[in-house]
């Protein structure tokens, strides 16, 4: 009886296991621990008792609490991280967005330099690719299978890109202003077509002019971006280089934040509004940039 159940505890399997050279991948001692341990669905007990918010497509907090229950098998300290981030609002999301706009607009101000460029092209990059995200999870939502048309999906955005990027260049100057107020606007768009639930022959049309329109804002921004600073011939490779980085920087932390954090834990309303907000400090920067006003006057 009680040697057995000594001989059972997850230390004991943990150690026979490592003594024996037993690999067993993702079977670790956190892991046999939380099979073995009869309070985890204590968390599902308790959302029930405390009438936790559903799980909804719109916002899947289930996805997120699976993670962050998988992670508390095979990895501890990330299972900590989810459960920090899982509490956090929107509104603190917005709140963070507007300490680092007020801190550019102070340095920029202080500096008497712009530092618009470097901020467009990340929050561009940021704002395409959770765009990106939020389309294609919304055309599953609504008609239950992207397989077929994830490649359309991509394709229509790749073919935006092209057409604002040949529209952009070789045409004169183009205002980035209007560039950045319109992927402000065109985030704005899909929010309230998020809230408002338009009817379902309408779906299609949205969304896959949501997605062109996203992709031609994002790619008539890189000549223009590329344009503004380049002064000589000589310094064009290194500028355009620097600017694609930040743009692909971006576009890695929107995609990575989209689909494993914001949406399943502030839903695809917030996580869009998240990105305009985030975008129109870009007009904002440029707004108040020294260059901008001194030119004004």
């Amino acid at each position: 009886g009680e040697a057995l159940v000594r001989a059972w505890q997850p230390g004991v399997l943990s150690r026979r296991l490592e003594e024996r050279g037993i690999l067993t991948g993702l079977v670790t001692e956190a892991y046999i621990h939380y099979r073995m341990n009869r309070e985890r669905f204590a968390d599902l007990v308790q959302a029930f008792a405390t009438g936790e918010s559903a799980n909804r497509d719109g916002l899947p907090r289930g996805t997120f609490a699976s993670m962050r229950h998988f992670s508390r098998a095979v990895s501890p300290p990330v299972s900590r991280v989810l459960e920090v981030l899982e509490g956090v609002p929107g509104s603190a999301y917005l709140a963070g967005v507007a300490v680092l706009l007020a801190g550019l607009l102070g340095l920029q101000v202080r500096r008497g330099k712009p530092l618009y460029v470097a901020y467009a092209a990340g929050s561009t990059g940021f704002t395409g690719m959770v765009m990106s995200v939020v389309l294609i999870l919304s055309f599953q939502i609504r008609y239950g299978d992207v397989y077929q048309y994830i490649g359309l999906l991509t394709a229509l955005f790749m073919l935006g890109a092209a057409v604002g990027a040949a529209a952009a260049t070789g045409r004169g100057r183009r205002p980035l202003i209007a560039i950045e107020s319109g992927l402000v606007l065109i985030a704005l768009l899909a929010y309230g077509c998020a809230v408002s639930e338009p009817p379902a022959n309408v779906w299609p049309g949205l969304i896959f002019g949501l997605m062109i329109l996203t992709g031609a804002m994002a790619g008539a921004q890189y000549p223009v971006l590329v344009a503004r600073v380049v002064t000589t011939r000589a310094g064009i490779g290194a500028t355009a280089g620097s600017i694609y980085v930040l743009d692909l920087a971006g576009a890695v932390l929107g995609a990575a934040l989209a689909g494993v954090v914001l949406i399943p834990t502030i839903g695809l309303s917030g996580t869009i509004l998240l990105a305009a907000a985030l975008k129109a400090g870009s007009v904002m920067l440029i707004v108040a940039s020294p260059r901008r006003r001194a030119i004004a006057a």
